[in-house]
């Protein structure tokens, strides 16, 4: 923005007006407040410190208008996963369900972690370094170019090291050799992949993406869903477990619930994504008249997806 200032000073054509740079010309501590979400956020604070709440039920949105409203069931999220031919696959899609994350963060998941996620281990050698009576661990990832902290579901975990966990001991013989074959600048250490495919190469987001399109056309006749489906199955999965039924009913925006998704999901500004998946919720609440069974998930339904 500094730029802009310049080249407003210098009559250059810009599409701000001096104005919108609160006159403020060369100077390095203004700032453009035009997210929404930025001021509704701290004109919801200064109004009050324990509501946080805003009806969005009639705001106009063309972004809502244009996105379909549907959410994965329990029984697709089975079908998706009995159509891959390899596992690791379906561990990959759980991983995702759980956590939110795109296929970049899910490859990214290490056997061992180190650094910020050196307590990452396999279940149950995990319970030895996170404390005791925890749902969720920490994972630390890198997605579209932006660092977070994503928490993961510990019964989801040990599900998907009960499946997945002996195929890996098999690939990373493979993988190894594959290991050596790369120029030594460009060798993973050694346990910091735990998703490998059956030639023993790390799973890719283009792997993901590529294998998940081929099953379901191959398998599951008009399924309309992809793997990146199963960010939207947890936003709402996770809305309808921490919002009231009439909260979602009128569409309320909670600043808590939505700074907790952007965290998750990885959005710089969740409102839009808030306000479509909010509506997710309520049509599915009041499609099956309150018996969202997404709403009860725990941790035994984990144990059931193998």
């Amino acid at each position: 923005m500094e730029f802009y200032t310049w080249a407003a000073d210098n009559n250059l054509p810009v599409r701000f007006q001096k104005k919108s740079l609160n006159n403020k010309s060369n100077s390095k501590s203004w700032r453009l407040d035009f997210k929404k979400y930025s001021k509704q956020k701290r004109k919801t604070q200064q109004v009050s410190q324990d509501s946080g709440l805003e009806n969005i039920s009639t705001e106009k949105n063309k972004y809502q208008r244009t996105r379909n409203l549907y959410c994965m069931s329990n029984e697709d999220i089975t079908s998706l996963l009995g159509a891959y031919s390899d596992p690791v696959y379906s561990a990959c899609l759980m991983l995702s369900l759980t956590t939110g994350m795109r296929e970049e963060g899910v490859c990214q998941f290490p056997y061992i972690g180190a650094g910020h996620n050196a307590h990452i281990r396999t279940y149950p050698d995990i319970l030895a370094t996170i404390p005791n009576s925890s749902k969720t661990f920490d994972f630390s990832i890198r997605e579209k170019g932006k660092k977070r902290t994503v928490q993961v579901n510990l019964a989801a975990w040990k599900a998907i090291c009960e499946n997945y966990l002996p195929l890996y001991h098999e690939r990373k013989v493979k993988f190894l050799e594959y290991r050596k074959t790369l120029p030594e600048h460009e060798r993973p250490p050694i346990n910091s992949i735990f998703f490998l495919t059956k030639k023993g190469k790390p799973v890719t987001p283009k792997k993901i993406s590529q294998v998940t399109w081929a099953q379901k056309e191959k398998h599951l006749e008009n399924f309309k869903f992809t793997f990146h489906d199963g960010r939207g199955w947890f936003i709402t999965r996770f809305l309808i477990r921490h919002l009231t039924r009439e909260q979602i009913s009128n569409h309320v925006f909670d600043i808590t619930v939505a700074e907790m998704l952007k965290e998750q999901i990885g959005h710089e500004d969740f409102e839009t994504t808030y306000k479509h998946y909010v509506k997710v919720a309520s049509l599915i609440l009041e499609t099956l008249d309150g018996k969202f069974d997404y709403s009860v998930v725990d941790d035994e339904f984990w144990g059931t997806l193998d």
